[in-house]
């Protein structure tokens, strides 16, 4: 299948009744099935440290499962993809960015509230907030029914969603749905232990302290009182408790913690929904509609979903350290119709959905809607970048 053939695809399931497009990666660890994985840990109101653990229905059965990678994570990984295909040269977006000195760039994929984020809220376009500019205006402005401006400059909005929770309106500013979800968990779970432990070759014992900060910045720690930082009150600091194994040094008494999980596979499971891109409408400047112009902007959207999907299944599925997984085989795409008795399998990888997003995009043009290409670029205002120099002051100074 070319491009231009899942292209015209997608346009006919868009303006049919096709219900979404679903993507299945069965999954295992490298070091093969009862390898341990560690899924990401999650504090209770009790402090103690959890996994994401509960039982589903699948296949009519109650399983045992681990949440692995999460919606949000997953989305994060996806605009991580588009960013490093744009910065390879390989895939060209729309783009917004800001610098900030002593940081750097930071761009819309990369901000965790996109564009809503405090960061481009705290940058300036041609020496105006970003958000009061002209353009700022167009896109604060945007909704699922005028998403021109969002085309424009940040499509991959109507695809992950935000809300734009700090407007000056309050809770009623945009809020734009999620299209396209994703997440990785784990079946037929059994929670693992990991000891912890520290032989110290020197024995040093908790007798040898107290240990106090330094106040010689040259010296991270000292046993002399007179030689500490003092406290309000003039008191020598101790270093944590004081104790040795406060700066590494003594003996970790052993102890057992969360240590990973076993399971019987990994299943990451993506659903772009048709239905919530026909609400997505693209109106010219004089504010009309057209059903040509609105289809061939919810497929552009639709191929960005797939290539959003099929670069970061490209990029692999090391979600964190000790949680490095492998496809089983390849991903499975299938296009759902009016039923679940109604699936196509879509022979989709990165080339091919690149291939079909140009297609998408250059229909597009032909309706007079258009991504612009030349990036955004803000600059960091004063405040933010004083805010960032003096956080990255402190936290110098706490090391």
């Amino acid at each position: 299948m070319s491009g231009i053939e899942l292209h015209r695809l997608l346009s006919e399931a868009i303006s049919g009744n096709a219900t979404a497009i679903r993507v299945t990666t069965r999954l295992q660890p490298t070091g093969g099935q009862g390898d341990k994985v560690f899924p990401p840990t999650y504090p209770t109101d009790d402090n103690e440290i959890v996994y994401a653990t509960e039982e589903r229905l699948i296949d009519g059965e109650r399983v045992r499962c681990v949440l692995l990678d999460s919606v949000q994570s997953q989305a994060n990984r996806m605009e991580s993809a588009l960013q490093e295909a744009i910065d390879a040269g390989t895939l060209t977006l729309p783009l917004i960015e800001t610098m900030i000195k002593g940081y750097g760039r930071v761009t819309v994929l990369q901000a965790p509230h996109r564009l809503y984020d405090s960061i481009l809220r705290d940058s300036e376009l041609d020496g105006v907030r970003f958000w009061h500019s002209e353009l700022g205006h167009r896109l604060m402005a945007a909704r699922l029914q005028s998403a021109t401006a969002l085309y424009e400059y940040c499509p991959q909005m109507l695809l992950f969603g935000g809300w734009h929770s700090q407007a000056e309106s309050g809770g009623r500013g945009a809020k734009i749905p999620r299209a396209l979800v994703s997440e990785i968990i784990g079946l037929n779970v059994q929670e693992g232990i990991r000891p912890a432990s520290r032989v110290d070759p020197l024995g040093v014992g908790l007798d040898a302290g107290p240990v106090y900060r330094a106040a010689d910045a040259n010296r991270q720690w000292t046993l002399e009182p007179e030689a500490a930082r003092k406290n309000e009150k003039g008191e020598a600091e101790r270093y944590g408790e004081g104790k040795p194994s406060n700066i590494g040094h003594g003996n970790i008494k052993p102890s057992l913690t969360l240590g990973g999980v076993t399971l019987a596979e990994a299943r990451q499971v993506a659903v772009l929904s048709l239905p919530a891109l026909r609400r997505l409408h693209f109106p010219d400047p004089a504010g009309r509609t057209d059903s040509a112009r609105d289809q061939a902007g919810r497929t552009v959207v639709a191929a960005l979903a797939l290539c959003a999907l099929a670069l970061q299944i490209e990029q692999g599925f090391d979600l964190r350290s000790r949680c490095l997984l492998v496809p089983v085989g390849l991903p499975r795409f299938e296009l759902l119709g009016r039923t679940l008795e109604e699936v196509q399998t879509l022979p989709v990888d990165a080339a091919l959905a690149r291939e079909t997003l140009l297609a998408a995009v250059e229909a597009a043009q032909a309706q007079d809607l258009r991504f612009v290409t030349e990036p955004a670029r803000l600059q960091a205002s004063a405040d933010l970048n004083q805010l960032v120099q003096r956080s990255l002051a402190s936290h110098a100074a706490a090391e």
